[in-house]
């Protein structure tokens, strides 16, 4: 609207009358001359408009394809102006190698930004941008989440228990029927997630269950509008914003948490905890200095982080498989042939199978990489002044890696728009893992689920490639693969159909 307003002024402006219209250019003269004094030796680039920069060049449906292209024109390491921001765009892997793993230390910190600042305070995993902190609380998730057996065989029925529920649901209520399989995903997925949080699953009828899944999808969605926000923090104040509703959904979350951190109080027992909730809380009563950043507000942002991370990523990776293996259904038979072959009807596939299933296991990576679910990864920022390629990078100064453009580059992955899942098998029919498959991100801010979802994506797609055969719909429109953009990249809405296997399904080997 503002710039409307003054591209109407430019037009209409007798420009004759004098002093003004001189003042106006001058004004503007000197706005890009010291954006251009004060940046000399920074990141080439498009250049911005006075104070929004660069932010209407990303407005469309896929920002990380325009950074792609601007890559194109000032290379794989380029600078920007997001509203009142400066940001460098890192666009082939070894750039971000450089910076997020052999210069970890340099670029390790979050910007102080509406989404991280203005509802978490640093707090949390994902957006803590308190060096120690951060630290403090990563270190000890793992940790929590190792002592729940992730990554052990006890974690991996924990799995397969939900799976169960989850295929027996769609048996008795989508036999033949098309659906939409967004809703069932997320629940059975996050419901992984809780056991390990919260100590308990929930029933997929569960309305306060439901809500929160809701929510949590809301503010992924909301996060395309909150972003402009991000970079010109001042329209946080306007009514009726992206923020405004992202701030009620962040209050209704915390209502959540609070009936269950309340609720296991009641039983609540140091000796012997049930669940990451416990372990926390346990590890709060440790620390009586006040020293580190052990807290009750602490405790909530890092469940929150690890309740959402863990339900979005896997739940949208697993959509992406489903709607590739029906548009692929010769890809589809070939995984079932190999699962029948090693694993037989009457078993689940487990961990170990892994190994004797290299077809699949190369399907599940090619989907990781078409998918490219979170194609923008989560922003850092420089902790300090520091060079980098040559160029001046201010401490603070935000740090994007296009994932996206990684796992989409031609000179790493030939007919990179094509999926093939060969591309990771070699001429003896064993996995080739590339180190650029890089979907998780990469370095010490690198996702802090990888493991747990890497061992979800692999238990769910294999139980479901055994139970069922899926088809689109006949008469189904051609799904959008562009995706829809938040922070993930999730697929437009979908339809299929699921026909049970049992049948068809050969004995145990």
């Amino acid at each position: 609207m503002a710039i409307e307003v003054i591209q109407r002024a430019i037009l209409h402006f007798d420009w004759n009358s004098g002093f003004l219209g001189i003042l106006v250019c001058f004004l503007v003269w000197v706005l890009f001359w010291r954006r251009r004094k004060s940046q000399l030796n920074f990141p080439p680039g498009p250049l911005g408009l006075p104070y929004i920069g660069n932010l209407l060049a990303l407005a469309g449906e896929a920002p990380h394809e325009t950074l792609m292209k601007m890559s194109n024109k000032y290379g794989s390491v380029f600078g920007l102006k997001l509203g009142v921001f400066p940001v460098v765009v890192l666009s082939d892997y070894e750039s971000i190698k450089e910076a997020f793993v052999k210069s970890g230390d340099k670029f390790s910190d979050r910007p102080r930004m509406v989404m991280f600042d203005g509802i978490s305070k640093g707090r949390g995993v994902i957006g803590a941008y308190h060096e120690k902190g951060q630290k403090e609380q990563r270190r000890f998730a793992q940790s929590a989440l190792r002592s729940f057996g992730m990554g052990k065989r006890s974690f991996e029925e924990k799995i397969t228990e939900e799976i169960e529920v989850f295929v027996e649901h769609i048996k008795n209520n989508f036999s033949r029927v098309a659906f939409d399989p967004w809703h069932i995903i997320s629940t059975s997925v996050s419901n992984v997630t809780c056991s390990i949080i919260f100590g308990r699953r929930f029933d997929y009828r569960d309305k306060t269950f439901l809500e929160m899944l809701s929510i949590v999808h809301r503010s992924f969605e909301l996060s395309t509008n909150a972003s402009a926000m991000n970079f010109l923090p001042i329209l946080k104040y306007l009514p009726h914003t992206a923020f405004a509703e992202l701030w009620k959904i962040y209050l209704t979350f915390k209502d959540f948490q609070i009936g269950i951190f309340n609720e296991h109080l009641k039983e609540y027992d140091p000796e012997n905890p049930r669940d990451f909730i416990d372990i926390y809380r346990t590890q709060i009563s440790k620390d009586k200095s006040g020293v580190t950043s052990f807290d009750e507000a602490n405790m909530a942002f890092v469940t929150a982080d690890l309740f959402v991370a863990g339900t979005e990523t896997t739940a949208t990776t697993l959509l992406w498989a489903l709607l590739y293996m029906t548009l692929y259904p010769d890809i589809q038979q070939k995984v079932q042939d190999e699962l029948d072959k090693v694993v037989g009807a009457g078993s689940h596939p487990t961990k170990e199978h892994i190994q004797r299933l290299p077809y699949t296991e190369a399907v599940l990576l090619e989907i990781q990489r078409m998918g490219a679910i979170v194609p923008l990864g989560v922003p850092h920022a420089a902790s300090l002044d520091t060079k980098f390629h040559g160029y001046d990078v201010k401490k603070g100064t935000i740090i994007i890696a296009n994932i996206f453009a990684v796992l989409r580059d031609p000179d790493l992955w030939e007919d990179p728009n094509v999926f093939d899942p060969n591309r990771f098998l070699d001429a003896n029919n064993q996995v080739v893992r590339r180190e650029e498959l890089i979907p998780f991100s990469i370095g010490r801010r690198a996702c802090l689920g990888e493991q747990l979802a890497k061992m979800e994506l692999y238990l769910f797609f294999t139980n479901l490639m055994m139970c069922f055969k899926f088809r689109r719909p006949d008469n189904a429109p051609e799904p959008n693969l562009r995706g829809k953009m938040g922070v993930t990249r999730i697929p437009h809405s979908f339809e299929i159909k699921a026909t049970s296997r049992v049948a068809e399904l050969p004995g145990p080997r």
